[in-house]
């Protein structure tokens, strides 16, 4: 039987899992996930530490001898075989991952782009939509313009989709200046003298976002673990406002990039950050999402989707390493 290892590398978790390869002549071969293992990222100082501590309890390699491939997700722009995370310590190259797994090939994909071959395969397949507990948000017009993926987590990430050409465009917008508005400028400008400078998407549509957020408006620095549990759900008024403020930022980054992109075949929301709070379920999330004097109109006919499974990035990571191998 011949194995495929993959992985979706967060700042925050890494995830990996091992697929047994069914009908290899077919185009795409079918898939059947056999284990899976998660370890915190920042607990180790490289990617060969990490590599090493991925063990089944017995102590043996989590992936069996003779498997020939890995596909690896990981939060951050790829070039070249390489990679440095701008959320983990350490950088990853191709060749110094096949040394430290084992395996003779390594791919490595941006962890966006790996999900936007998610909802690729959700598109086109109700079985994979019902297996990625994908939900509908907003029914707009269903059609195959390109649609956007947003998913904010340690970080924010974000990718295009282009369904006809089966192709799916990294993008690294969470690094660009956020846009405050007037109502919002104290709050800027105590992040400018707190920080230094350019505030960027990922410094609110992430878990550090939603602590910035939570000591603003409730005066606490909790870590945002602590903070997803206070509001889930929020119940004073300044964690209520906390959620609606994390709502309606969370909707503009959104909007922002499926007016850039012209994604009007749909948004697909992914990440930790909205599965650990209702940030989707509250209003404000959509109203912000088509808040526009010009677009408005435009926006209530896009689409809105939540991926709520966390092993889309796994799964879809075994996907681009089956269609790479095809090639």
């Amino acid at each position: 039987m011949s194995f495929l290892l993959a992985a979706d590398i967060g700042g925050t978790n890494s995830r990996f899992a091992l697929f047994a390869l069914k009908d290899l002549s077919a185009a795409l071969p079918y898939v059947e996930l056999v284990r899976e293992q998660w370890l915190p990222t920042a607990q180790y100082g490289t990617f060969a530490e990490l590599a090493y501590a991925l063990r089944l309890p017995d102590g043996s390699p989590f992936a069996p001898p003779g498997t020939q491939q890995a596909s690896l997700g990981i939060a951050g722009p790829v070039r070249d075989g390489s990679c440095k995370p701008p959320n983990i310590s350490w950088s990853i190259h191709t060749d110094e991952a096949a040394a430290a797994l084992d395996i003779p090939t390594v791919l490595l994909v941006n962890d966006c782009v790996a999900q936007g071959y998610a909802c690729l395969l959700a598109a086109r397949n109700t079985q994979t939509h019902a297996a990625l507990n994908i939900t509908e948000l907003h029914a707009g017009k269903i059609n195959m313009a390109p649609f956007a993926l947003v998913g904010a987590g340690s970080g924010c990430g974000k990718a295009l989709v282009l369904p006809e050409a089966r192709m799916v465009l990294p993008s690294e917008g969470g690094h660009g200046e956020f846009p405050f508005r007037k109502d919002e400028e104290a709050f800027a400008n105590l992040l400018r003298d707190d920080l230094g400078g350019e505030i960027v998407v990922e410094m609110l549509a992430s878990g550090d976002g939603l602590r910035r957020l939570f000591a603003y408006h409730c005066g606490e620095d909790l870590p945002p673990a602590e903070i997803c549990a206070r509001l889930n759900p929020p119940r004073t008024a300044a964690e209520q406002k906390t959620l609606a403020w994390f709502a309606r930022l969370y909707g503009r980054v959104c909007r922002n990039f499926v007016l850039d992109t012209m994604a009007l075949g749909g948004l697909y929301v992914t990440g930790g950050m909205a599965m650990r709070v209702p940030v989707l379920e509250h209003p404000a999330f959509l109203d912000s999402f088509r808040d526009s004097k010009n677009m408005g109109g435009l926006l209530r006919d896009v689409p809105v989707f939540h991926i709520r499974s966390q092993r889309a990035g796994l799964g879809d990571a075994a996907a681009y390493g089956m269609i790479r191998a095809k090639a």
